[in-house]
């Protein structure tokens, strides 16, 4: 299991399951009690957080790291 913080490490989503945990705790109520709009709040954020990671992310990649250099050639 790769522990770096690279796009695809595990490190990424130990941080993600942190940020979910904030987010169920700012919420107050457990999901059982969560209205339509409560849901829908969370699969925005749920939305939000995935198309920041698999979009924007300046880490490398796993294969990128043990290569040494980047997709596009520049070095790491």
């Amino acid at each position: 299991m790769n522990w770096t913080l690279t796009r695809d490490g595990a490190l990424i989503w130990l941080l993600a399951l942190a940020a979910l945990a904030a987010y169920l705790t700012s919420v107050g109520k457990p999901p059982t009690d969560w209205s339509y709009q409560d849901w829908l709040a969370f699969i925005s954020a749920c939305a939000m957080w995935g198309t920041g990671k698999l979009q924007s992310s300046p880490r490398p990649s796993s294969k990128e790291v043990a290569r040494g250099f980047r997709d596009n050639g520049e070095p790491i």
